[in-house]
């Protein structure tokens, strides 16, 4: 009796973490596949980015220094 009580809490946990899980890889997803100005817009950011000072010119010698 214990052993199957067990058994369905266990799975009540994993098919849980399992809808957390999906929700998480659908964001991310949803994330990575939106255009730019989109996605600031939903994460109520300026178009220009998240930064607040632009960023340094990108060249060969500053992506070492970054």
């Amino acid at each position: 009796m214990m052993n199957k009580k067990e058994n369905r809490r266990s799975a009540r946990q994993a098919a849980q973490k399992a809808v957390l899980r999906d929700q998480q890889n659908r964001r991310i997803q949803d994330a990575a596949t939106a255009p730019v100005n989109i996605l600031l817009s939903e994460l109520h950011a300026p178009l220009g980015g998240l930064l607040r000072r632009p960023l340094p010119p990108a060249g060969p010698d500053t992506a070492a220094t970054r």
